[in-house]
């Protein structure tokens, strides 16, 4: 069951042999590691979450069985909660650097505006001590 939800996350096939052959591969727990978490769409996250409603499929009961498949559980887990919440950030974040560029453009007119300041200020008193 663990290494089914690690095959689904990974977009592979969930089968014994599709398994058997990604953990012969030395790069395997590599490919976990980097594994590219913005790319958990909602359709991904609908399949992890099939495993996770499992009650058999926590981190304590399959510790039991392996500590190698509770690592495996864990990082399941863990690529749910990400996706789940990132999600929810994704909307904000877009928000943010929309205001940020926003802001960086208003300061920039802002700079602008105090330089003509400057020389509006510096004719003045040119003109004041004539």
């Amino acid at each position: 069951m663990t290494l089914s939800g690690v095959m689904t996350v990974l977009k592979r096939p969930a089968t014994w042999e599709e398994s058997k052959k990604q953990l012969a591969d030395a790069n395997f727990m590599m490919k976990l590691l980097n594994f590219d978490k913005d790319t958990l769409d909602d359709a991904l996250l609908k399949k992890i979450g099939k495993f996770t409603v499992n009650q058999d499929f926590t981190p304590d009961s399959v510790g039991k069985v392996s500590l190698a498949a509770k690592g495996m559980c864990m990082w399941v887990c863990a690529m749910e909660v990400y996706g789940t919440v990132a999600k929810d950030v994704g909307p904000k974040r877009a928000r943010l650097k929309a205001a940020q560029e926003n802001l960086a453009r208003k300061q920039a007119a802002l700079a602008s505006a105090q330089e003509q300041l400057v020389m509006v200020l510096a004719k003045v008193k040119s003109l004041r001590d004539k």
